[in-house]
């Protein structure tokens, strides 16, 4: 039917030049004829799974691509996280968007990204930072000694930061960690007598719980009453 036709495979997307050229028959004379022609891709965003502790100053950032297969500026993206809008922002010039993670603690859950018309859904981890240990109280107790240690953030031990400590429903003067990013709190009869007064009174076997906030970041633990 008078056509002709060429395939060209792997075109990167952009705009080309076509260029066709007829050389002539006996018939019709030789032509050259110029058109232009676009190839373009689904836009897409590149994010990946991302682990970090809290309190730490951490951003989660992706990369938009346009139909031009080129990093696209400018573009409204919006992040999700247990299905509810937490950030809308745009890309800069590299095409990044990113927020700034202020969640507490949570564990693989699933954080997606909505831009262009396309969207994907990788994981946030936001790891605990403070963390204590299991503790034996005794009805006669002499002295309580509770303990919080603060994981390293940017390599870096978190001294003189304020741990509050929480024990059988009494809430203590917070304690600043030291070496190590260790708070220690000693309550005795002589500090606290209401706190051992009450637990004279505690049944043996009752579970009481303590805590330790630093932050947002608060860490329980139980223990039964011996």
């Amino acid at each position: 039917n008078g056509k002709a036709t060429v395939v060209v495979d792997d075109l990167p997307a952009g705009d080309y030049d076509v260029t066709v050229i007829y050389s002539g028959d006996d018939k019709y004379s030789p032509i050259v004829k110029t058109s232009k022609a676009s190839v373009k891709v689904d836009p897409r965003i590149d994010a990946s799974d991302l682990t970090v502790q809290h309190t730490a100053v951490k951003y989660y950032s992706v990369t938009v691509y346009g139909d031009d297969g080129k990093v696209a500026s400018g573009v409204q993206v919006t992040f999700y996280l247990k299905g509810k809008i937490i950030a809308t922002t745009k890309t800069d010039a590299n095409g990044i968007a990113k927020f700034k993670i202020t969640q507490t603690p949570l564990s693989n859950a699933k954080i997606k990204t909505v831009a262009l018309g396309k969207s994907v859904t990788k994981k946030l981890t936001v790891k605990r930072v403070v963390s204590i240990k299991s503790i034996t109280v005794k009805r006669t107790s002499k002295k309580i000694v509770l303990k919080a240690t603060l994981a390293k953030v940017n390599g870096k031990y978190l001294v003189g930061k304020k741990i509050t400590f929480k024990f059988n429903g009494k809430t203590f003067k917070a304690v600043k960690t030291k070496s190590k990013g260790i708070a220690t709190l000693t309550i005795t009869p002589k500090n606290y007598k209401s706190v051992f007064n009450k637990l004279s009174k505690t049944k043996k076997g009752k579970t009481i719980t303590y805590s330790a906030t630093y932050s947002k970041d608060t860490v329980k633990k139980t223990t039964k009453i011996k």
